[in-house]
């Protein structure tokens, strides 16, 4: 178990200090999610990694069902696991479909928002992240979407149904960060600029989404830094 402290300001160093006989506890300036799992991922030392970000955690049989899915099928690069997502005090199950993708279904997938994607749900073949660079670091969210779909050429992957993990919530989270949507698909697609060429009219589709939703809150100002 590698822990990676992302600058944090609590007592995380004194709290992870009875277990350092079986963990590796890093410390980072604060550098963000990308950063965080790339420096954890340089730090394995086994075939297979899996993430998992601090406001989350992991039921019994997370690692145990993603390891054997690839231990079954060696054409896989990697494995997303279901989730319970809490809102609000409330969990909320998301399972995803019970389904293995080749490599351009999945492409295409994660290009179309078809798939839910978060970092506490992937396990991947460690070489595999390290092959195409970890996650990108100057990005401050969809970093983990972005990944997989630099990851998807390298083979198959694997979409497990059952609920394996819970993801917290947390009104500062990033995930709840809704005011930098629009800011946030630009930093994405100049990381994958094929939105705004190749696949323009895919690039439309998830920015119109965006501003829908800043219409439905009735957030005027969001929507028209949005539109910007």
């Amino acid at each position: 178990v590698i822990v990676v402290d992302d600058g944090s300001t609590d007592d995380t160093a004194a709290r992870m200090a009875p277990f350092t006989d079986r963990l590796r506890y890093v410390r980072l300036p604060h550098a963000g999610a990308g950063a965080t799992r790339n420096q954890g991922a340089r730090l394995a030392r086994k075939p297979l990694v899996a993430f998992l970000d601090s406001d989350d955690f992991y039921l019994p049989q997370r690692l145990s069902r993603a390891l054997d899915a690839m231990d079954r099928e060696p054409d896989l690069v990697c494995t997303l696991s279901s989730a319970n997502k809490e809102v609000r005090n409330r969990l909320y199950p998301s399972p995803l479909p019970d389904i293995k993708l080749q490599p351009q279904a999945f492409e295409w997938a994660l290009y179309c928002d078809l798939i839910g994607v978060d970092g506490s749900s992937i396990t991947v073949r460690t070489e595999a992240a390290r092959a195409i660079g970890g996650f990108c670091e100057q990005m401050h969210r969809t970093e983990d979407r972005e990944f997989l779909i630099r990851l998807a050429p390298h083979g198959a992957a694997r979409l497990l149904p059952d609920v394996q993990w819970e993801k917290g919530w947390t009104t500062n989270s990033l995930s709840n960060e809704w005011k930098g949507a629009g800011r946030d698909l630009v930093a994405y697609a100049k990381q994958r600029p094929e939105l705004t060429t190749r696949f323009r009219k895919l690039g439309s589709y998830l920015a119109s989404k965006i501003l829908v939703a800043d219409m439905r809150r009735g957030d005027i100002v969001t929507f028209a830094a949005d539109w910007q």
